[in-house]
């Protein structure tokens, strides 16, 4: 059953919501995808100042400068290489943030840190015959 008590807190917390919104930056994690374009026009229609909104991207693989597989492997895996769309990502969210109206987006390069703790220690592992 619906309190009307309720509905008052609802809406003083929805207004102290939206004055937060208008106050600051909003760091939005946005691949260019449908998930996070759609998070942005949603923050947008929430009432924050397009100014208050800042779309990150974190490009996590960079195909032109990645290392060879590990040579002690006993395979090789030719997609290292040529395998990454990130530009094409980063492509798509650079028309998203146009077409929403919000400014370009940061780019945050991690494809280093993600080589070393992720990746390989992945290929050391499967390398060995782990899951």
């Amino acid at each position: 059953m619906f309190d009307d008590s309720d509905s008052e807190n609802t809406e003083m917390a929805g207004t102290s919501t939206r004055a937060a919104l208008t106050r600051k930056t909003i760091y939005v994690a946005m691949s260019g995808g449908v998930d996070s374009s759609v998070a942005a026009h949603l923050l947008l229609e929430s009432g924050c100042p397009l100014s208050n909104i800042r779309p990150v991207f974190v490009r996590s693989w960079a195909d032109e400068d990645a290392p060879p597989p590990l040579d002690h492997l006993p395979w090789r895996d030719s997609r290292i290489k040529t395998n990454c769309q990130w530009r094409r990502d980063w492509d798509d969210l650079l028309r998203v943030c146009q077409q929403l109206a919000i400014r370009p987006p940061l780019l945050m390069d991690l494809s280093k840190e993600y080589w070393n703790r992720v990746w390989e220690p992945c290929l050391e592992v499967w390398g060995k015959g782990g899951s």
